[in-house]
């Protein structure tokens, strides 16, 4: 079965890419359409932004410290390795860290692109904090909005400082293709997550909603 799902990403890998390339002008569209309904219910998204600003200024004061080391970073990033292997039928067979020279991940089978590229645009704490909201009342809401900012902004400084020319991942996959996905990639988790802030799941899916309709329709502009 991995095999198999190897070989199709495989074949659409740069169809994938090309893809990403045409949804940015539909995906920023639809994200100022998010960030306006937003204001209909804006404290879940103060929280996420005081949550994510929280994080940013301990960053800078400690966590940015070499002292600290990269193993949390690097833990996550090979969990993330992990979670995508698993997804696309791969037994996990290893995972390893360091304190401050990186870590690896090992699965059975040949593997694939989303495997190997899936740290830099999935963030996984974010997801598993979604999963919360489901799980506690309301009342608690507020601080799992502040944990989300927190894991938000977490991941952004941590993916930013794992791209660079030396990451054997995105050797790996190119950087050409890297540079095609990963933008929108981000972009479409991020404001995803920005709009489950606010509105839950139906959020999510009516932005995914306004993605697919407005890249149509200036599709259509275009070619007429």
């Amino acid at each position: 079965m991995s095999n198999t799902i190897d070989s199709i990403l495989a074949f659409l890998k740069w169809p994938v890419a090309v893809v990403a390339v045409l949804l940015v002008p539909g995906s920023l569209l639809a994200a100022f359409e998010v960030v306006s309904r937003s204001f209909e219910n804006p404290w879940p998204v103060i929280y996420l932004v005081a949550g994510a600003a929280m994080y940013l200024l301990a960053w800078k004061l400690i966590f940015k410290r070499a002292i600290w080391g990269t193993w949390f970073s690097t833990l996550e990033h090979e969990i993330t390795h992990a979670i995508f292997a698993l997804l696309t039928f791969h037994w996990v067979t290893g995972l390893r860290t360091t304190y401050n020279q990186g870590g690896s991940m090992s699965y059975t089978g040949k593997g694939n692109w989303l495997i190997t590229i899936s740290p830099y645009f999935f963030p996984t704490f974010s997801v598993l904090l979604l999963l919360l909201f489901g799980l506690i009342s309301e009342e608690d809401h507020i601080y799992v909005s502040l944990a989300l900012g927190v894991s938000v902004c977490y991941h952004m400084i941590s993916t930013f400082r794992e791209f660079h020319p030396r990451q054997t991942d995105l050797q790996k996959v190119g950087f050409i293709f890297a540079y095609l996905f990963l933008p929108v990639a981000n972009l479409l988790c991020f404001v995803g997550i920005f709009a489950f802030a606010y509105g839950g799941m139906p959020a999510i899916l009516e932005y995914s909603r306004d993605v697919v309709k407005i890249t149509i329709d200036l599709g259509r502009d275009f070619i007429n």
